[in-house]
């Protein structure tokens, strides 16, 4: 579940006609990184590792889709982050690469 999440944002940032060359390989660099972390958190808590790759995955929709809608942007946004809301302290570089993605997703004014 989690690789294949992974794959679908990967195919979803390389198919966007929404970002530039630069902005696709940043986020292609810190979805890789993320798959290693939820790898890593998978291995204590499967559930919570799929809920993070599953709204990941869901958040990359909401702002490639070619209409956005702001109420999905908005829930998909909370969702994210409340699905790493008590890993912030026992994983703070998986918390720092969601930050951070949902930060590139927002500044490409989509």
């Amino acid at each position: 579940m989690i690789k294949d999440s992974f794959n679908k944002i990967e195919n979803m940032i390389n198919s966007s006609k929404k970002i530039n060359q630069e902005k696709k390989a940043v986020l292609l660099s810190l979805s890789k990184k993320l798959k290693g972390e939820l790898g890593e958190l998978a291995k204590t808590d499967i559930d919570q590792a799929k809920s993070v790759a599953h709204f990941t995955k869901i958040t990359t929709h909401e702002h490639l889709r070619d209409k956005n809608n702001k109420k999905l942007l908005k829930l998909s946004n909370s969702g994210l982050k409340e699905s790493i809301r008590d890993f912030e302290i026992s994983h703070p570089d998986m918390t720092k690469l969601i930050d951070n993605i949902c930060l590139i997703l927002s500044d490409i004014g989509l």
